[in-house]
């Protein structure tokens, strides 16, 4: 059995941040995929009057998200497109032009409040309304509402379906004011379809006038046909694929014609989901896959917690998401700041299901190379789903301590990291306010105690935990959540000793401040950068990406300036490396070395004029950050004299098979004469002699340079 020695430092240091530049400002994970939001509640219209048909969707929390058509049937989320929420109780957006400005405004209500009016500017820009007609009285609850001209007076009125099952009608004046509500008759009998009517309006059967179509609590879709004078009689009920349409629960009917076909579509919201059924241009509709969207918001429902993986081995992590429920989501990256939504986990043949506020991580305790599944809740226990190689998984039962199951009350959260550096993974088990640490002994666990920082118990209210190399130092650092606070940095020394940072920030605010109640870390670096970037679930079931950003600059170290004589080309050429950096360093990668010069990665073979020129040297790192250093190079021009060289001293025979040979014309002195290969090292040097053996060379082109009184002469030779 081996040991695990725990050291503790003698104090706890504490800082309010940590480099808040490291990180960016969050951004909400999106997911492209069904709309599972729950009392989906969708209404079409030309929101940012580009000629296409957008979409906003009502949600049970009140909020309206708008979705933007690219051009090519894609229906994006668009952040930036704001309608005000009412309440906190479903939304029930609906459009219409008002203020008769060309654009579509926007009607809000929901089951507890006034209905409300926003303008639109044109741009998909929409501001509340503030005026006593803006915002219309309910006398009961109104739900769902659209709007049609019924009594064909040139204006459109607005129509209710309330919580009881009938439908409220506001009559409009013609000038945008509306008066009481009034019930809906069909033969002089108010329209009443149980609970939760959805009124909405389209002429399908192509006669001229709108027919209403009522959603209710059921699934199905009731008709009332409209005689061209706005009397409306029950006709039987909307049928899909050749039979009545019935999803069994609560429905919320809208047309479009998104496939741009001339004929209006059905888009059924619901209780999850919008179900669309395509109309082949008389009105007879056949069922089709769930609306898609792309960047939606992505809600787990609860306690969102992140994990990330790559059992798939393409090379790129996926993310995993638990949650209250007890449920894995699969999101795979999508490479543009979005995820594909691609069900749930499995486990003997169903979703993986363990629990309420299901917490896990992923690891290879058994060596088989493949990641098998660890799942903690309120059941005291750590459970193992093991992965047969092709991530089916199935329950085998608890992790062991002693021959025992583990068995710590509170909602256990495992974590696998081999902080003690023996080459296998121990488990590190939050359950709510502390960390118990198991040692791994050939898959036995032994309980070493509580994870101190500063010879204390790390210790916070319901705590969740993840380990990441924060600092690129090589070691495990250690991420904790925590309930109503951020996230708090543990850095590890490198021997398994744990420093308290503080709160991790951006731009000088905790993450996550005054949002939610919970926080729960996950980190990934699908980037390839050097950092992880931090991903934070909270109690609202939303996921929030922090970007760790590398804000280190590299460092590199020129030459000092350099004096040179032109050659007989009244031009200095560089031998090999002599004039290129001679280091450069980063604290993660060096993606790039230029210089302004010759614009390439070295100098050698570059050619400067006489004159004084100033090189600068360029380093960037794989994110972009520069550091630069210069030096001059000041060539003077000694033409005369090089001639004169050339002309005293000869070098010969060139091209040569042995010796080369030395002679001189005039009284001129020969301090040093060394030969070097193509890239400047030198290879051989002597003070003063006439002949030069080149027996132990290779065949190759080589410069001698040989050194006088006078100046430097520099010439090639070649050895054949």
């Amino acid at each position: 059995m081996k040991t695990l020695k725990l050291f503790f430092l003698l104090g706890i240091l504490t800082v309010t941040s940590v480099n808040a530049q490291d990180y960016q400002d969050l951004i909400r994970v999106k997911v492209n995929g069904k709309i599972d939001y729950g009392n989906v509640n969708p209404a079409f219209a030309d929101i940012d009057n580009d000629g296409d048909i957008d979409m906003a969707v009502g949600i049970g929390n009140g909020k309206t998200y708008m979705f933007i058509n690219d051009g090519a049937g894609n229906l994006v989320y668009d952040d930036s497109i704001i309608l005000q929420s009412i309440g906190t109780f479903e939304s029930y957006p609906a459009f219409a032009d008002f203020d008769n400005d060309g654009d579509a405004d926007a009607f809000i209500a929901n089951y507890h409040l006034s209905i409300s009016f926003q303008t639109n500017d044109g741009s998909g820009n929409f501001t509340p309304g503030s005026s006593s007609s803006d915002n219309i009285d309910q006398s009961t609850q109104v739900g769902r509402i659209s709007f049609a001209d019924l009594d064909n007076d040139g204006d459109l009125d607005l129509y209710g379906g309330t919580y009881n099952g009938d439908i409220q009608v506001f009559i409009n004046d013609g000038t945008g004011n509306f008066a009481n509500p009034v019930y809906l008759q069909s033969g002089g009998v108010n329209i009443d379809i149980g609970d939760h009517a959805a009124p909405a309006f389209a002429d399908l059967d192509n006669d001229g006038d709108v027919d209403l179509y009522i959603g209710n609590s059921l699934g199905v879709v009731k008709v009332f046909l409209n005689d061209g004078n706005g009397n409306l009689t029950a006709g039987a009920d909307l049928q899909a694929d050749g039979a009545p349409i019935n999803i069994g629960s609560r429905i919320m009917p809208a047309f479009a014609d998104l496939d741009q076909d001339n004929d209006l579509d059905l888009y059924l919201g619901g209780v999850a989901s919008i179900k669309v059924f395509i109309n082949d241009g008389n009105g007879n509709f056949t069922s089709a896959p769930d609306l898609t969207v792309k960047k939606m918001i992505y809600d787990a429902g609860d306690n969102a917690m992140p994990v990330f993986a790559d059992l798939n081995n393409d090379g790129v992590n996926e993310l995993y998401v638990s949650n209250k429920t007890g449920t894995i989501d699969i999101l795979e990256d999508n490479g543009d700041e979005s995820y594909n939504k691609m069900g749930k986990i499995q486990a003997d043949g169903a979703d993986l299901q363990y629990g309420t506020y299901l917490k896990f991580d992923f690891a290879d305790l058994d060596n088989d190379n493949d990641l098998d599944i660890y799942v903690g809740n309120y059941g005291n226990h750590v459970m193992e789903y093991l992965n047969d190689g092709n991530n089916n998984f199935h329950l085998t039962g608890a992790l062991q301590s002693g021959g025992a199951d583990i068995d710590i009350s509170g909602r256990l959260e495992p974590k696998f990291a081999d902080l003690d550096n023996d080459g296998d993974l121990d488990l590190y088990l939050g359950n709510n306010r502390r960390i118990t640490v198991f040692i791994n002994n050939n898959g036995d666990f032994t309980n070493m105690g509580y994870l101190q920082s500063g010879g204390s118990n790390i210790q916070k209210m319901d705590l969740t935990l993840a380990f990441g190399d924060n600092d690129n130092d090589g070691d495990l650092d250690l991420y904790i959540g925590e309930r109503l606070n951020g996230i708090t940095l543990f850095e590890n020394d490198g021997t398994g000793n744990f420093i308290n940072t503080g709160y991790l920030q951006a731009n000088g605010v905790d993450m996550l401040e005054g949002t939610g109640i919970y926080r729960i870390p996950g980190l990934n670096n699908n980037d390839a950068d050097c950092y992880p970037d931090l991903f934070i679930g909270d109690g609202n079931g939303y996921l929030y990406k922090y970007a760790h950003i590398d804000s280190t600059n590299p460092t590199l170290t020129c030459i000092t300036n350099q004096n040179v004589n032109a050659d007989a080309s009244h031009v200095y050429t560089v031998i090999g490396t002599e004039f290129d950096i001679t280091s450069s360093d980063d604290n993660c990668t060096v993606a790039n070395i230029t210089n302004d010069f010759n614009n390439n990665s070295s100098l050698a073979g570059a050619s400067f004029p006489p004159g004084t020129t100033t090189v600068t040297w360029t380093v960037t790192d794989q994110t972009g950050n520069t550091a630069q250093c210069s030096f001059d190079v000041a060539v003077t021009d000694t033409s005369d004299i090089q001639n004169y060289l050339n002309n005293t001293i000869s070098i010969y025979p060139n091209p040569t098979e042995n010796i080369i040979r030395i002679s001189l014309k005039n009284d001129i002195t020969i301090h040093n004469i060394s030969i070097m290969n193509m890239e400047g090292k030198v290879l051989w040097q002597q003070e003063n002699i006439e002949n030069i053996s080149l027996q132990n060379f290779d065949n190759a082109m080589y410069f001698i340079k040989i050194e006088t009184d006078k100046d430097i002469l520099v010439k090639k030779i070649i050895k054949k």
